[in-house]
C-alpha cells in the first residue's frame, strides 16, 4: 500500500478494491478481511473511513454510477452528435463493457438482488442509476426529435437491461450488438 496517499485518494483506493470484489464475489460473498487484505490496508484504517459494510457498498454503488454514466455519456458523444445515433451507440458502449475481462454482470443489478428490501439505503441507491440510466435515454430520444421519448426511452432502456442479463448469465459475447440491430430496426419504425 502506498502510504504517500492522501485520505482521498486512499477512500478512492479502498472503494475501488471493494467495487471490484463486488463484481466479482457480490455484496455477501465479500468478506471485510478479504476487502482490507485486497486493498492492503489496516482494518482501522477501512472503519475510519466506513462505519460500516452498508456504508462502503454505498460508497462503492455511488462512484461507479457516476463513473459508468460519465464513461458512456464520453463514449456516445465522441462518436456522433447525433441524438438517433447516440441511442444506438450506447450498446457499442456495452458491448466494450461485455468484452472487457473484468465483467461479471451489473453492479447495480446485484444490489438490488442482494438488498431486495425497497426500502434499503442500498437498493435505493442501486435504482437511482437505473432511473438516471432511463432519464439520458429519454433525454437522447427527445433530442432526436422522436414524439414519445419517455416510451422510446423506456424500450431502448429494456434492450439495454437485457443484453446485460444475456452478457452475464450466457457470457454471450454479441448479445449487445443484437440488442442493438433490435433497437435500431424500432428506431427506424419510429420515424
Amino acid at each position: 500500500m502506498d502510504t504517500s496517499l492522501t485520505q482521498e485518494e486512499l477512500r478512492d483506493h479502498i472503494i475501488d478494491s471493494a467495487t471490484r470484489s463486488f463484481e466479482q464475489y457480490g455484496y455477501h460473498g465479500s468478506g471485510i478481511n478479504y476487502i482490507i487484505a485486497q486493498a492492503g490496508i489496516a482494518k482501522t484504517t477501512l472503519y475510519r473511513h466506513f462505519k460500516t459494510k452498508e456504508a462502503l457498498i454505498l460508497a462503492a454503488i455511488q462512484k461507479e454510477d457516476v463513473k459508468f454514466r460519465r464513461e458512456m455519456i464520453d463514449y456516445v458523444s465522441a462518436r456522433s452528435e447525433s441524438p438517433r445515433e447516440q441511442l444506438l451507440l450506447t450498446f457499442d458502449f456495452m458491448d466494450m463493457c461485455f468484452k472487457h475481462e473484468g465483467f461479471y454482470g451489473c453492479i447495480f443489478i446485484s444490489a438490488t438482488s442482494e438488498f431486495s428490501d425497497k426500502n434499503s439505503m442500498i437498493f435505493i441507491e442501486a435504482a437511482k442509476h437505473k432511473h438516471y440510466m432511463v432519464q439520458y435515454f429519454v433525454k437522447l430520444a427527445a433530442e432526436a426529435g422522436f414524439a414519445h421519448p419517455k416510451e422510446i426511452a423506456a424500450k431502448i432502456n429494456v434492450l439495454h437491461e437485457g443484453c446485460v442479463a444475456v452478457a452475464q448469465v450466457n457470457t454471450y459475447d454479441n448479445a449487445a450488438i443484437h440488442a442493438k440491430s433490435i433497437a435500431k430496426i424500432f428506431l427506424e419504425n419510429q420515424g
